[in-house]
């Protein structure tokens, strides 16, 4: 009947841990089949069911973090096989020939931050950045990056970090003003000692990108006029603004009348700097957008 054993493992704990544990475990296999089983390298999933490959994603741990692992041994039940477990241990291992994953363990020193994964990708003519991590241990915050060439880098906006946490945090930035063309953006990750690494480099390609409307004054005071041309029957109308982090700073709607020239937006509360104006049908649509300067 062969073996198939099955595993959960809980952590990780400060000190001596209750058995049994309570609440879902931090990895989980119940593959079907007398395969060797375990976390390695390259699996990604945290947790699978009978159809999984029997591996699951590593951990990160620190010095004096404590765990509790349960095996056991499916087919024990059904044929009478032994518990007969054997662990596979080689510290710095490589991969066997001819075996995927391969079958052995080594430690490596923690990092800060386990990034899971990082995309980037267009929405409609704004582009959506989404990253998650496994862990974050010591972590201050986030430093999102735009480059139109691939090459020289600036700040975009900055997300707070999770500081220490041993599950998996989603993130997410939106560019709301992209380049026409294409997009590059990293991330840059700061630990809260000052410390930062970065991440690789993500692109999107913005083709849809409304045409240019005409704002004044410019700069501007207390408020902004859009100039409207060819208003030929009554609708309604969202505007937007957004500051130079893509932060949305200002928005609402206003039915535009037959022959009505322009749209007034005050804009006396916000900061000084540099702003984009958007405007769209209420279904959506963009119409145009434009750049003004608040004195």
């Amino acid at each position: 009947g062969g073996a198939d054993y099955d595993y959960g493992l809980w952590g990780p704990y400060s000190s001596t841990p209750a058995c049994p544990p309570t609440g879902p475990p931090l990895r989980c296999s119940w593959g079907d089949g007398p395969v060797l089983t375990g976390l390695n390298w390259t699996a990604t999933d945290f947790t699978e069911g009978a159809a999984g490959d029997s591996w699951t994603r590593y951990i990160t741990a620190n010095a004096g973090d404590r765990f509790l692992l349960f095996v056991d041994n499916f087919y024990t039940f059904y044929w009478g096989t032994p518990f007969n477990l054997t662990f596979q241990f080689q510290p710095g291992c490589a991969p066997f020939p001819g075996t995927v994953p391969f079958p052995c363990a080594s430690i490596a020193c923690p990092l800060p931050v386990e990034l899971l994964s990082f995309h980037a990708l267009p929405q409609g003519q704004e582009a959506l950045l989404t990253w998650t991590t496994g862990s974050e241990e010591n972590s201050a915050h986030w430093v999102v990056e735009r480059s139109a060439n691939g090459v020289d880098f600036l700040p975009l906006g900055q997300v707070n970090a999770a500081g220490n946490s041993m599950v998996q945090v989603e993130y997410n930035f939106p560019d709301r003003t992209p380049i026409r063309g294409w997009n590059y953006y990293r991330l840059k990750q700061v630990d809260k000692d000052s410390n930062h690494t970065y991440t690789e480099v993500r692109s999107v390609y913005i083709n849809d990108r409304p045409s240019a409307i005409e704002v004044y004054p410019n700069p501007a005071n207390d408020l902004v006029n859009i100039l409207l041309e060819g208003v030929t029957s009554e609708r309604d109308l969202r505007w937007r603004v957004v500051d130079a982090s893509g932060r949305v700073v200002l928005e609402g709607s206003e039915q535009v009348a037959i022959g009505m020239s322009r749209l007034t937006i005050p804009v006396e509360r916000l900061d000084a700097g540099s702003y984009v104006v958007s405007l769209a049908t209420a279904n959506g649509n963009a119409l145009g957008q434009g750049r003004f300067v608040k004195k």
